[in-house]
């Protein structure tokens, strides 16, 4: 679905252990090719689980785009119990107003709700003097 035309235009984790990937891979990619837009897309709970890494992006001046689904789901993990027809445990989650988190590290934090809105707010988002994190609700349903 993403089409990269050319090496190191995409990077994604293949396999276990990937929902702390995002960000740090993205960290990694603008280091390595700074004046290259760069775009982390990650659900909720990937992000909890390494969202200290946001100090980084303001004292080294990253600015990438991130882009959180939120839908207070594991969803992966609760398509795999339904599956299983296991009961659903533990895939509902909490997550934190991430406009403000993205503020409070130095950053700027929009919501969004449909697909246009989530391409202005990328777009905005590229010419901004400092790293966003978009919060994209989404429905788990869907």
């Amino acid at each position: 679905m993403w089409q990269a035309d050319e090496p190191w235009r995409l990077l994604q984790s293949n396999g276990l252990g990937s929902m702390d990937y995002a960000l740090p891979a993205a960290i990694a990619a603008k280091l390595m090719f700074p004046r290259r837009p760069v775009l982390a897309m990650m659900g909720e709970a990937g992000l909890d689980m390494v969202i200290g890494e946001m100090s980084l992006l303001d004292e080294y001046k990253l600015l990438i785009v991130m882009v959180v689904f939120r839908d207070d789901t594991l969803s992966l993990i609760k398509l795999k119990q339904e599956r299983m027809k296991f009961p659903q445990t533990g895939v509902a989650t909490g997550s934190p107003d991430y406009t403000l988190l993205a503020k409070a590290y130095g950053g700027d934090g929009v919501i969004v709700n449909s697909v246009a809105e989530l391409r202005k707010a990328v777009q905005s988002a590229l010419k901004s003097s400092c790293f966003t994190l978009i919060e994209a609700r989404i429905d788990p349903a869907e």
